[in-house]
């Protein structure tokens, strides 16, 4: 049994998925195995698999019978975690060859950590934009402190195929369908939230961003669905696990939250369209879309304070109102 586990789940990507197998092998650390998930691809992802195997033996091959959806072979992944340490990277990613290596070195010197993330500065067309990792200081993070969670609410979280966790958070490593892409944020809430969670700002690879990625083809109205929803779930997490700290540091800032959203997604020229859109009553309500409304002005207008914070009461009011409505339609 390897002591590491570096999941790739795939689906019809054979030219890159190459690519990312090699940076898995090519790790200076080299007590690995690299497991592939095919989620029933119809190009030649066995065959180039199957290349590699002949050659390196620490590549295990897993097919689906049949196409499950990107969540569903995601969540294969927990199930086959039989090492004391596993990662997941995505079939369009590679990492650096010392990725591995650091992530054991820092669960030597912290053994009180789950797990450790490491820097994956984001990329479009080779040119580096930011980093998920800016504002963080390297050092480890515990739930009590509330400052991981704090820059995890503000988007600010790790990449979370850059981080090495421990074989017990396996049944933690849950994507949810309904969140889709935003599912891995949902995770490392979690992660955040219960355990002592080391950050590096060592760069161990890179989050290429391109058209095909999930995380960029969300429609704005499927992006402020899945954003309440992943509030509600964080919300029903904190209740389970009585976490009263991280529930204060979480709805102080989340009183702002779904307002960065939409402003983020929006420029003003768009506020007419999209508010005419028959889809916001359907996930809203009638009520509710002239709040949203609200929150798009209240950026580009000078708003008293008093105002402000009536917005605010009205807007926590019509959300606690709807969610029943967003989960079920």
């Amino acid at each position: 049994m390897a002591n590491v586990q570096i999941f790739i789940p795939t689906y019809n990507r054979s030219g890159k998925l190459k690519k990312a197998i090699s940076s898995a092998l090519n790790q200076t650390y080299k007590d690995i195995s690299v497991v592939v998930i095919d989620n029933a691809s119809s190009d030649n992802t066995f065959d180039v698999v199957n290349n590699i195997i002949k050659f390196d033996s620490r590549v295990k091959y897993y097919r689906n019978a049949i196409n499950i959806g990107m969540i569903g072979n995601f969540n294969l992944i927990r199930y086959y975690v039989d090492s004391n340490y596993f990662c997941f990277l995505c079939d369009d990613d590679v990492y650096n060859n010392n990725f591995i290596d650091c992530a054991i070195q820092s669960f030597l010197l912290y053994p009180e950590i789950v797990a450790a993330a490491y820097n994956a500065p984001v990329r479009e067309n080779g040119v580096i934009l930011c980093s998920q990792l800016d504002g963080w200081n390297e050092g480890v993070y515990k739930p009590k402190d509330g400052i991981g969670l704090k820059y995890c609410f503000d988007g600010k979280h790790p990449i979370i195929t850059n981080c090495l966790f421990r074989s017990s958070f396996k049944d933690e490593f849950v994507f949810e369908n309904d969140l889709g892409a935003a599912s891995d944020v949902y995770i490392l809430w979690k992660l955040f939230s219960l355990y002592n969670v080391f950050v590096s700002k060592v760069v161990s690879g890179y989050w290429d961003r391109h058209r095909q990625s999930a995380a960029l083809n969300v429609s704005l109205v499927d992006s402020i669905r899945i954003n309440i929803l992943l509030r509600d779930r964080y919300s029903g997490f904190l209740i389970k696990y009585d976490l009263s700290v991280e529930k204060n540091a979480y709805f102080h800032k989340s009183n702002y939250y779904i307002q960065r959203i939409l402003t983020s997604c929006c420029s003003k020229d768009q506020l007419i369209s999209i508010t005419k859109d028959d889809v916001i009553d359907r996930y809203f309500g009638g009520r509710a879309k002239y709040l949203i409304l609200l929150m798009f002005v209240i950026p580009f207008f000078s708003v008293k304070r008093d105002m402000v914070e009536l917005l605010r009461k009205l807007y926590r009011k019509y959300l606690k109102n709807n969610i029943k409505n967003i989960i079920t339609r």
